[in-house]
């Protein structure tokens, strides 16, 4: 089999009519951008598919675009295939996105996260310059040397790694001004990111205080997937680091290009691109021609995709089920109720479980909301009969939910955890 990562783009992969195709599509689409919207105050879906290029291209609402589309994106690839992948990854506000997919963080709360991001980022400004310009066909070494050369070493920073030979820099604009006109002589081509802040660079350090306090209020979850972070450019599935990385998020670069050289060594051979447009993938295609690329949001690549997986019957057979799933989960957590009379109910809630995941199986059973939410009932009744502890509950089921694409259907339970 395929060895999979799933990629999340960041800035730049913003468009009108974004996300279109799967909130049309798939109602799990549509609900993520609805719960989405009801964080923000105000209609992302809207915004994406029917507002203007000024109004996505702000930087709030760029973050929010994106990160609320990859999200969509990937919900409709699980709805489809339900296939997880071996590492996430995401470039820059994509590595939010990344965090919702991967478990760790709630949709709403990564809305709030960005929302806090965005409003502090904008106050930083107010008053200051400073912006980011893309650089291409250049090298590492020379980039550095014409920072040196144009005395802005200490006011231009090298903001994002893309790829070995694309570079964001994060800068002055005095001192950008100088360093682009030398990189124009050096044949090297520059692309100005309009309404871009500095971003990833120690010219966000004065609001590093109050983001990481912000991100000390968010409740965070464990990983059902490793992610790569941008900041060590390493695997990590520690929430315990997330308030750390995240505030560093802000003033350190992007390190993509480690990152994808990490995928390559643990032996990824794919990546699929949960975005509406091509971008980080054609970053790994262009450095790693070895590993094949997708990007779910292109329908070319999507049809690709679907004649893989239609084509292979263990992919098929790794499809979540739910039923499948609550088997698992009262197999593999611990039991710390020594009553063994007591426990006789759990073996009782099992064997029922069991039945279900069986007829299921042979379509012999419903997979409606009310059959679920039953299930989920009795998955929780054996899961406190285990003693159990509420918040190890409560991100058991959150995971079940999350693999099974079942979080809206069984929000009201999930809720009242």
């Amino acid at each position: 089999m395929v060895k999979f990562t799933f990629l999340f783009s960041g800035q730049g992969s913003q468009y009108i009519q974004m996300g279109r195709y799967f909130y049309d599509n798939f109602l799990i689409s549509k609900q993520t951008y609805d719960e989405a919207s009801e964080a923000a105050g105000f209609d992302i879906a809207r915004l994406c598919m029917e507002g203007t290029i000024g109004e996505i291209n702000q930087f709030t609402h760029m973050q929010l675009a994106v990160a609320v589309t990859g999200v969509a994106i990937f919900r409709a690839y699980m709805e489809t295939y339900g296939i997880s992948p071996q590492f996430m990854a995401g470039h820059s506000m994509g590595e939010y996105a990344a965090l919702v997919c991967a478990g760790a963080i709630e949709l709403s709360d990564m809305v709030r996260i960005l929302l806090k991001r965005g409003e502090l980022v904008m106050r930083l400004q107010k008053g200051r310059d400073g912006r980011m310009t893309i650089v291409d066909q250049i090298e590492e070494d020379e980039l550095r040397k014409t920072l040196v050369e144009c005395q802005a070493n200490d006011q231009v920073f090298i903001s994002c790694f893309n790829s070995y030979h694309q570079f964001a820099l994060s800068g002055t604009d005095e001192a950008l001004d100088r360093v682009e006109k030398c990189l124009v002589e050096k044949n090297a081509l520059i692309s100005p990111l309009l309404y871009s802040p500095p971003m990833h660079s120690p010219l966000m350090s004065e609001i590093t205080g109050e983001f990481r306090q912000f991100l000390n209020t968010i409740t965070y979850y464990p990983f059902r997937v490793p992610l790569l972070s941008n900041v060590t450019g390493m695997p990590f599935s520690d929430t315990k680091q997330l308030p750390d990385i995240l505030t560093q998020h802000l003033t350190h670069p992007v390190q993509w290009v480690r990152s994808m050289n990490q995928l390559e060594r643990y032996g990824i051979s794919a990546v699929i691109e949960m975005s509406a447009m091509r971008v980080v993938s054609a970053f790994m295609e262009g450095d790693h021609p070895a590993v094949k690329c997708y990007c779910y949001g292109v329908v070319k690549d999507r049809q690709e995709l679907d004649s893989l997986f239609q084509s292979d019957a263990n992919y098929r057979k790794d499809k979540p089920n739910f039923w499948g799933r609550c088997l698992c989960l009262l197999a593999s957590t611990e039991n710390k109720n020594s009553n063994s009379k007591e426990y006789k109910r759990v073996t009782d809630i099992y064997k029922d479980i069991k039945k279900r995941y069986i007829a299921s199986a042979d379509s012999q059973f419903g997979t409606g909301r009310e059959q679920y939410a039953n299930g989920l009932e009795l998955t929780l009744e054996a899961l406190k009969i285990k003693h159990l502890e509420s918040a190890e509950i409560k991100n058991i089921v959150k995971m079940l939910l999350d693999e099974t694409n079942c979080m809206y259907l069984l929000k009201d339970v999930y809720r009242q955890l």
